[in-house]
């Protein structure tokens, strides 16, 4: 049994070491996160709705009517 765990340790690191570089192109693909302090998500979500829903223009669609 510890032959047979021995003989696979390479391949699991193989494994993890790739898994991880995947992990980090994926990462850095999407960007960097916002923010996590609740003072900076609360401002984010004003913001949204700042943008959404008290100034008019063309990309909100609540005022496509207008």
């Amino acid at each position: 049994m510890e032959t047979v765990i021995k003989s696979r340790i390479p391949g699991l690191q193989s494994l993890i070491t790739k898994t991880i570089a995947e992990l980090e192109t994926e990462l850095n693909r999407l960007g960097k996160p916002i923010a996590t302090d609740a003072g900076v998500r609360l401002g984010l979500f004003y913001s949204l709705i700042r943008y959404w829903f008290i100034e008019p223009n063309s990309a909100s669609p609540f005022y496509a009517n207008c």
